[in-house]
């Protein structure tokens, strides 16, 4: 009988073969890594080391920043100024997803979402009355900025659009 027709001289051949190959590949990559870096030249080296040393304080700081409290949402205040931006012009644009060229905002992790205008006027001024608009004064829709807005109703927003040009709908005539 051929010894290669024995299953069990074949595995312990197979086995032997395999765990020596792993050996000489695990050698083999730890040399050239080795080598790799020896080749850097020194400023590669800090450099990569400082990227390091950024990326693990940057995951640290976002770690913090959205875990608040285990299972809980940080403060909504805090929330909402995250995604504020105060621009160059004076206004101070929404950076959250926009819905329909508006920023929102959900206040609470269960509530429905409002405008950010709307909340940013609560926030700063005070309770909205029933039946009026908070409508906005430099027609930016992003914007949230309170001196940027003033309540009205309804009509008022609608005059307010015609009086400054932004009214989609032209005269037939002309």
């Amino acid at each position: 009988m051929n010894r290669w027709d024995d299953p069990a001289h074949r595995r312990a051949y197979y086995k032997t073969y395999n765990e020596t190959n792993r050996a000489r590949r695990i050698s083999y990559a730890a040399t050239y890594r080795a080598e790799h870096l020896e080749n850097l030249r020194e400023k590669d080296r800090i450099y990569a080391a400082a990227h390091r040393e950024e990326a693990r304080q940057r995951a640290r700081t976002w770690y913090q920043v959205h875990r608040a409290r285990p299972g809980r949402l940080a403060p909504a205040e805090e929330r909402f100024w995250r995604q504020v931006q105060k621009d160059v012009d004076g206004c101070w644009l929404w950076t959250g997803r926009p819905v329909q060229g508006y920023g929102r905002f959900r206040p609470s992790s269960r509530g429905t979402k409002i405008g950010a205008h709307r909340y940013s006027w609560e926030l700063h001024v005070g309770p909205i009355p029933d039946g009026l608009d908070v409508c906005h004064r430099c027609d930016v829709p992003l914007c949230i900025r309170p001196d940027h807005l003033f309540l009205g109703t309804h009509a008022d927003n609608m005059a307010d659009m015609v009086a400054k040009g932004r009214s989609r709908l032209r005269c037939a005539g002309g």
